[in-house]
């Protein structure tokens, strides 16, 4: 759905049209009965990766088995995947689309698209395939109030937070300066300084919005002089020259200048706990510990960052060390057992039945049963003989320690991060979408097939299915997953 407005009408979502000096309607109240809907305290511990719908959740988070066996819904059909609808991104064209452009200008790009979408910070998905992912270059875009209903295209907590804040903050400034102009700023942030002292683990953020020709800022000085007007400023032809020149140049801009409410509250702050900065050359992740911020940063370009406060994600061995060591993973007898029991499970397709087949495999193999069975079985025994759990861990393979870790906080941030160390087909589906993507675009055909065959088998609860990935699927590899019986139906 497109909002096609020009000074001095705008249309809004709900059909009426508003002019200019008549009601100012902002979006604040929408987005508050709106959540009032969508709050369900079921969801809080969903998580969304790059712009993908999907719900993920730890294995074996409740100890009492039945309660585990009955709280999750189990895929009846293996072969439908559940899409998602497409995003509701903002069309924007016409005299939006140019305003965009001057902004896009001013950044360092430019487009000749006349036509485009954008979400909730301006990032446009068909600007991204002709310029890059990263061509906002920590910039907020935001060319009309509807944008703070809209969702992220790709998952940002820092950039949505503070548009959070824009749209809560500044409602009429936007309504006034977007009919006319694009308002734009970049992130800001004190990540150098956290890098480099470790002194408060938190991250703080700012932003100041302003219009290519800097109208917000000239427009509250030019209202600043006329409030603080003296006598012996009236009597000064030059400086009453100089204001009414000013006032006179931006009355052409903004005809009904008295009514833009300029924000007195820029810089916009706000302070997060755990944060992820993606660029052209890295992604780096922080992590919150008690006294201590963790940073891990996964490279583009293959080349290593030489500082000693940043863990190489490319290592996956000192990557689940410092997680282990800072409190967010968990590795113990108890983990390993209940993963165990769920792995024999899956094949035998009870939880007792899986109980009962351990206990009669202490010296005998099944060829029925995976190897993974008996490398679990014998991690659990060596820890149930008091092998000390730090140094045990240490020593196991990086691909056998995701596999029985627990991740006790930030789940969709760790497990994130672990699949892009310790890459497989299905961490990659269920937190690392573009991964996946990357991979699946680049495997041959029977790969593609193989890749399908796991993801569809080793989903096994519906929890875990990634809409977007399944989205994507459906659009540029249909062909070869109706080769596979694979079925997609839209969720709702």
């Amino acid at each position: 759905m497109g909002y096609n407005r020009g000074p001095p009408k705008r249309s809004r979502p709900d059909g009426k049209v508003y002019g200019q000096g008549g009601n100012s309607l902002t979006t604040s109240l929408f987005k508050k009965q709106n959540k009032k809907v969508t709050d369900n305290p079921q969801d809080s511990n969903s998580q969304v990766s790059d712009g993908e719908s999907r719900l993920t959740t730890s294995l074996f988070k409740k100890q009492n088995k039945q309660l585990w066996k009955n709280s999750r819904i189990v895929r009846e059909n293996k072969k439908e995947l559940p899409t998602k609808k497409e995003d509701n991104f903002l069309k924007v064209d016409g005299s939006l689309a140019e305003n965009y452009k001057k902004v896009l200008e001013k950044i360092g790009y430019k487009t000749e698209l006349k036509e485009f979408t954008i979400d909730k910070v301006g990032f446009s998905p068909e600007i991204a395939n002709e310029l890059g992912q990263h061509y906002l270059k920590n910039h907020i875009i935001i060319v009309a109030p509807e944008q703070e209903l809209l969702p992220m295209a790709n998952q940002d907590s820092v950039s949505e937070g503070l548009a959070d804040q824009i749209f809560e903050t500044t409602p009429s400034l936007l309504e006034e300066i977007t009919l006319r102009e694009g308002l734009f700023g970049k992130v800001e942030s004190n990540v150098v300084k956290l890098l480099l002292a470790q002194s408060t683990p938190k991250l703080a953020v700012q932003i100041t919005l302003d219009t290519t020709q800097q109208s917000v800022k000239r427009i509250r000085e030019a209202k600043k002089k006329i409030q603080k007007l003296n006598n012996k400023e009236l009597l000064n032809d030059n400086y009453l020259t100089e204001i009414v020149s000013e006032v006179n140049e931006l009355l052409k801009i903004y005809p009904n200048l008295e009514n833009v409410e300029i924000c007195e509250d820029f810089p916009i702050k706000n302070v997060v706990d755990n944060f992820k900065f993606s660029t052209e050359e890295a992604d780096v992740y922080c992590l919150k510990g008690k006294d201590k911020v963790l940073f891990t940063y996964f490279q583009k370009n293959g080349q290593t960052i030489s500082n000693p406060m940043l863990i190489n994600g490319a290592k996956p061995d000192e990557l689940l060390k410092a997680l282990y060591d800072y409190g967010y993973i968990d590795f113990n007898a108890h983990i390993v057992r209940n993963k165990l029991l769920e792995l024999v499970s899956d094949r035998v397709g009870d939880l007792q039945d899986a109980e009962n087949i351990l206990e009669c495999l202490a010296n005998e193999k099944s060829e029925k049963l995976p190897k993974s069975v008996y490398q679990y079985k014998k991690v659990v025994e060596d820890l149930e003989k008091g092998a000390n759990q730090k140094d045990y861990f240490a020593k196991l393979p990086a691909q056998l320690k995701v596999e029985l870790i627990n991740v006790v906080s930030n789940e969709g941030m760790v497990y994130e991060m672990l699949s892009k160390s310790c890459p497989n087909t299905l961490m990659m589906y269920l937190h690392n979408p573009s991964g996946f993507k990357e991979a699946f675009s680049k495997a041959t055909n029977k790969e593609k097939e193989d890749m399908l065959e796991e993801i569809t088998e080793r989903t096994k609860f519906e929890d875990q299915l990634n809409l977007g990935v399944n989205s994507w699927l459906e659009k540029n590899y249909s062909e070869i997953c109706s080769k596979k019986g694979i079925k997609f139906l839209e969720y709702s």
